[in-house]
């Protein structure tokens, strides 16, 4: 797993506070951590003893971790050329790890990265984290799942829902807070209850997902049913094709927690 890291002494505590505990959980045990460091001024000696120190705190849970610091003039050139320079390293990253930016203007830079993460067939996490829930009491994870109903394989179902990497993330999460599970799903109409449970079921079968998860299904429109769903401390959410600012940030609000938005590389599998 690659993660970006931007200079700065608030950055730095934002680190330290809120990344290092999520990103430990999902990188242990066999995960092989890489921070990158992006500098866009003359501080990169800074930069570079902030992620020494952060390495040295992954390193002490024994989780192995490598770090790089790049000076660039825009950020996503930094995290671009990382991609590409690191596909034919011996531990390739499968995973971008990267913050939600809060502004728009920023938002546009990491476009292209999205792009390049998809070409280059990366799975990406996309942590938006909320300005006062942070992570709660990292208890409840909640998993929104788009229920795909075409009469088509499972395994075929869950590469076009982009739902592996997600449901892989949520069940290591939950193991590791040792926390309530919750798969939720919205629907247009009650004619499409009864196939979604069987979908849902079929996945908690052959995903081995824990059978204390609990699932809920709300018929109606997405934004209303947000409301319905019971609070969590950080949901999962699938990340768009081509990711939107507005979603992102709608979601972080409507849903009162943090939330990890993903994207499958195409490699992974939910499937036991």
């Amino acid at each position: 797993m690659i993660c970006q890291k931007i200079l700065g002494q608030k950055w730095h505590k934002f680190w330290r506070n809120f990344f290092s505990k999520p990103l430990l959980d999902l990188s242990q045990p066999e995960g092989f951590l890489q921070l990158l460091g992006i500098s866009m001024n003359s501080h990169e000696r800074d930069l570079s003893l902030q992620l020494q120190e952060l390495a040295s705190s992954f390193r002490h849970h024994k989780l192995l971790t490598t770090i790089s610091v790049m000076r660039v003039e825009q950020e996503s050139e930094g995290i671009i050329a990382a991609l590409q320079a690191l596909q034919s390293a011996f531990f390739r990253p499968n995973i971008l790890f990267l913050r939600f930016p809060n502004e728009p203007s920023d938002w546009e830079q990491l476009l292209p990265v999205f792009k390049e993460a998809k070409q280059l067939k990366v799975g990406v996490m996309l942590l938006g984290l909320h300005p006062s829930a942070g992570l709660g009491r990292m208890e409840v994870i909640n998993l929104w799942i788009r229920p795909q109903l075409d009469d088509l394989p499972i395994m075929e179902r869950l590469e076009k829902g982009n739902t592996d990497l997600a449901i892989l993330m949520s069940l290591r999460l939950a193991k590791a807070w040792k926390g309530e599970l919750n798969i939720i799903s919205v629907i247009d109409k009650e004619e499409d209850r009864q196939e979604t449970e069987n979908y849902i079921n079929s996945l908690k079968d052959l995903c081995r997902i824990p059978r204390t998860a609990k699932s809920l299904i709300i018929v109606g429109k997405f934004p209303d049913c947000i409301k319905q769903t019971p609070q969590g401390d950080i949901d999962f959410i699938g990340l768009q094709s081509i990711p939107d600012f507005q979603f992102v940030h709608q979601m972080i609000d409507m849903t009162g927690s943090s939330c990890l938005f993903m994207s499958d590389s195409g490699s992974e599998s939910a499937l036991a």
